[in-house]
């Protein structure tokens, strides 16, 4: 099947000489109505799935703006703050000037400030997180492999990428896996994983450690089609790429399936599994949802409290302030599936971003502050699998 666009939300609207456009990739706009000049209601696209409605994720572009000042009535309630970009400036969060309610926002351009894009938070569409990729890996060479591990239901590409050095034998290095957006809107998954990348790719010592020790394995997007359509949480088809993993109808969880399954065949099975999400509503810190008894062994919360405790002694952006706990659900997420296949074998757990402010100082959260996250994550491995940074280890790209 053809890669297809969610056509009720990929719009062209003309207001008044003012043109919203959100068909592109990861775009997204419900209907636009002039309420009076200057003063327009965009709405969000509801979206419709198996377990319900959804809705937060909007991106779009207006094109002649140039010496107006807008009042856009827009529900941005779950993310107070914004994100735009004028031109081709970089991203920013909007100021409380601009976004001074959670249902209105008010722009002002100058008389060569053109076009304007905005979105719910600093996106990633697919074409995107391909080129932040390609930047990460260029002249990397031998220390990464990239593999088809499948298709999505639209014809779109699954990619794998597996980082380690391939001149230390597999035999004792630890494997990871992490995949991120498994839930489409959840962007600041993907800018978690870039960052953990960019770590165990440096021309480090830690990078080095990492790679000599670990065979580090990266789902950069898994719910591809409903990042391509704009969605803010279901796939193609409407379905929660988390709720299947006792009946699989997705091909992009399949896919996941048939490799974990190969890979916990193999003589280095899957130690740590990071299943990077965002989520709603306001919290003082990220978190991790810590699974407990009696759903799982009083070992492996132990277990998991170690990778928990190794973040948070690797980043002051982290602190477990916001710790979250459930009982595991025998069918939903991929840490069910690990604990009903391979117990403690595996410690998988979900990291939860949120849109809002950060540690320590209480700033909004951008998009780098996530990277820097994921960088965290890749440095508390050394602290968790208990690695060491020997003072000789120090080759460089230029030997390889």
């Amino acid at each position: 099947m053809s890669p297809g666009w969610a056509q009720e939300n990929k719009r062209l609207h003309v207001i008044d000489g003012l043109t919203f456009d959100s068909d592109f990739e990861n775009g997204s706009l419900g209907e636009v109505r002039e309420l009076m000049p200057n003063r327009i209601a965009c709405a969000l696209h509801t979206e419709q799935g198996e377990l319900g409605e959804r809705r937060y994720w909007f991106r779009f572009r207006m094109r002649g703006v140039e010496n107006r000042q807008l009042t856009l009535i827009l529900d941005h309630q779950e993310n107070p703050r914004p994100f735009i970009r004028i031109g081709t400036e970089p991203w920013r969060r909007m100021t409380e000037i601009e976004a001074p309610t959670l249902d209105r926002l008010e722009l002002s351009f100058g008389p060569s400030e053109t076009e304007v894009e905005l979105a719910f938070f600093e996106p990633l569409g697919l074409t995107e997180t391909e080129a932040e990729l390609e930047e990460l890996i260029k002249n990397i060479g031998v220390l990464v492999q990239r593999d088809l591990l499948g298709m999505s239901e639209e014809g779109r590409a699954l990619e794998l990428i597996t980082v380690t050095n391939p001149l230390v034998s597999d035999t004792g290095k630890h494997r990871v896996w992490v995949h991120s957006r498994a839930h489409a809107g959840e962007v600041t998954s993907t800018h978690v994983m870039l960052g953990l990348l960019e770590q165990c790719l440096a021309d480090s010592s830690v990078g080095r450690v990492l790679r000599d020790e670990l065979i580090l394995q990266v789902l950069p997007v898994l719910n591809v089609d409903g990042v391509a359509r704009g969605y803010t949480r279901w796939d193609a088809s409407g379905r929660d790429p988390e709720s299947q993993w006792c009946a699989i109808a997705s091909p992009a969880v399949r896919a996941v399936k048939d490799r974990v399954d190969s890979l916990m065949a193999s003589p280095q099975p899957i130690e740590l599994a990071l299943n990077l999400h965002s989520t709603r509503g306001v919290y003082r810190d990220t978190f991790f949802f810590k699974h407990l008894a009696p759903s799982v062994s009083e070992e492996f919360e132990a277990i998991q409290q170690r990778y928990i405790g190794a973040l948070d002694r690797a980043t002051p952006l982290f602190d477990n302030l916001s710790p979250e706990t459930s009982q595991l659900h025998t069918c939903r997420f991929i840490e069910s599936y690990f604990w009903n296949g391979w117990g403690e074998q595996v410690t998988a757990l979900t990291h939860e971003g949120h849109f809002h402010r950060r540690l320590p100082d209480g700033k909004w959260l951008t998009g780098e502050d996530y990277r820097e996250l994921g960088r965290a994550m890749a440095r508390s491995m050394i602290d968790y699998f208990d690695l060491s940074l020997p003072p000789g280890n120090q080759r460089t790209y230029q030997l390889w």
